[in-house]
């Protein structure tokens, strides 16, 4: 086999909105546009119904909506104590974001390569010597990094465990959640994640104290824990309304993804210079890309075969 059977025709645009994301934004309308309160942490209405289903959702204990996936990431940073002078490790493969909050913060910034199969850093490559302040590391393309390993490494030593989160909703390892396996999580619902408000993020934690740093990072540090300051991060009423609609569709949406990445492997499974993507043991893959691996001179005919 030379080429991809054409059995799926030509995709349709992602857009999963629909009556729900109508009917809570007409809501949201009959009531304030903000719930933030000098001397309080939470939103407003909608805000604060996002929360606790987003909790309930990802089994986590504390969950708090803002306005980006990005200002998730410095909202993290902040929580977890990053200052001028620290060491913060990401990977190399990420989105600008994961290393931009904590260069925004003063910290220095060491990239790791990563690995050819998770697509993911790899705790045998960091080096002996000082340790970080914090690791930000990226569940890339939809599939979950080694969180477990890096967690361990990180309990061991004293460093925060930052999850970007952004392209891996619903993924999971050993029945865990992406997300929620490390110290922090920060999730994203911008217009192409797999649960879309136009703009938007999550960030979760177990821990209170994180939790509270990052309130106060959103927040202009209204409630200051040890002197910290803030900024205006906080979610609107109008983009938790279309949230709580996404949210409750977010199975059904990682169900159909998933799908339609299982046929393309299907499709692609006789091609030797063809390896699609993985699926580790103990792993959900939530396929925010299909990002197969492509070698030689196929990888032109390869794009002009799908296009």
């Amino acid at each position: 086999m030379d080429k991809l059977s054409p059995t799926l025709g030509p995709l349709p645009p992602f857009d999963t909105r629909g009556w729900a994301e109508k009917r809570n934004l007409l809501t949201a309308f009959s009531r304030p546009f903000s719930g933030y309160l000098g001397g309080h942490h939470r939103g407003g209405y909608w805000v604060q119904r996002l929360e606790d289903e987003w909790k309930s959702t990802f089994r986590i204990q504390n969950a708090v909506p803002c306005n980006s996936a990005t200002s998730g990431l410095l909202a993290a940073c902040m929580a977890a104590g990053v200052k001028a002078g620290d060491e913060v490790w990401c990977p190399v493969y990420t989105m600008s974001a994961t290393a931009s909050c904590a260069k925004i913060l003063g910290a220095s910034v060491k990239f790791f390569d990563i690995e050819p199969v998770r697509f993911s850093m790899n705790i045998n490559n960091f080096p002996g010597g000082p340790k970080p302040k914090a690791i930000i590391v990226t569940n890339l393309f939809g599939h979950p990094a080694y969180l477990e390993e890096l967690k361990s490494w990180c309990n061991n030593n004293r460093v925060t465990l930052i999850e970007d989160n952004a392209q891996s909703p619903f993924a999971s390892v050993n029945g865990k959640y992406s997300g929620t396996i490390g110290h922090i999580g920060v999730f994203s619902l911008n217009i192409h994640k797999h649960m879309q408000t136009g703009e938007g993020g999550v960030v979760v934690t177990n821990d209170f104290d994180l939790a509270m740093g990052i309130r106060d990072a959103i927040n202009h540090g209204e409630l200051r824990q040890n002197g910290m300051m803030g900024l205006n991060l906080r979610m609107t009423e109008q983009t938790a309304a279309l949230a709580v609609a996404q949210l409750n569709k977010g199975f059904d949406i990682i169900s159909d993804r998933r799908e339609l990445a299982h046929e393309l492997s299907d499709m692609a499974a006789d091609i030797p210079w063809i390896t699609t993507p993985i699926e580790a043991i103990g792993c959900q893959h939530v396929y925010y890309i299909w990002a197969a691996r492509v070698y030689g001179w196929r990888r032109g005919k390869f794009i002009a075969t799908m296009t």
